[in-house]
């Protein structure tokens, strides 16, 4: 890939390892978990061999253009979020992640050729959510369950355990971005939901994924 005048070539410079942290312990994320989603359901997080680079690279994706609109649910993210997740999961040491969502895949960072340029991959779905406006998400979704299972947990405790995530997170001295992206993958497409989850102090990014089928 030629990439002599790219803003993020340097991530390609980078070597980036999966990692286990906090948020996968979380209640939340321990019980949704447990559905069953037909094709399957994906939470990992990454970092980079060097952080500091990769935190100077992170400071300067482009936020939304426009002022915030609270009448949306969520903001279309700047067309730089497109070319910096773009540029990311090309990445040579993510490609080779034995990554699917379902347990006989390994095609979850694998771009179909509707988006296989970064301009084409610029026409992707992609939002980015505030703390609040993730909260609601996350608990839309897990309210859902999957196809076959419901989700038993109360509405209250719901909210608690949406809330510890969150805060997990988006803890007071971390700066954290959350996009939500429509698919650039070819899955089954039922019922997908994908999050880029991103804590810039700590140079960590986390993939949260499912996608199911009737």
């Amino acid at each position: 890939m030629n990439l002599p005048n790219n803003k993020y070539k340097d991530l390609y410079d980078l070597v980036f390892t999966e990692i286990n942290i906090d948020l996968e312990k979380t209640d939340f994320i321990t019980e949704y978990s447990k559905l069953s989603f037909n094709d399957g359901f994906l939470f990992k997080t990454v970092e980079p061999d060097l952080k500091q680079k990769f935190r100077e690279i992170l400071n300067t994706v482009l936020k939304p253009i426009e002022k915030p609109d609270f009448n949306i649910k969520f903001q279309r993210a700047n067309s730089d979020v497109n070319d910096f997740i773009f540029h990311l999961i090309n990445n040579e040491s993510l490609q080779s992640k034995n990554w699917g969502l379902h347990e006989d895949d390994s095609d979850f960072l694998q771009i179909t050729d509707s988006y296989n340029t970064e301009e084409k991959f610029r026409t992707l779905g992609i939002y980015e959510l505030d703390k609040n406006n993730l909260q609601k998400r996350l608990y839309t979704e897990a309210k859902e369950g999957s196809i076959y299972i419901d989700w038993k947990v109360s509405d209250r405790l719901t909210e608690k355990m949406i809330q510890q995530f969150t805060d997990t997170l988006f803890s007071e001295s971390d700066d954290c971005r959350a996009f939500e992206f429509e698919v650039w993958g070819d899955y089954i497409m039922g019922y997908f939901l994908g999050f880029l989850l991103i804590n810039i102090s700590k140079g960590q990014v986390t993939f949260f994924v499912k996608d199911d089928y009737d």
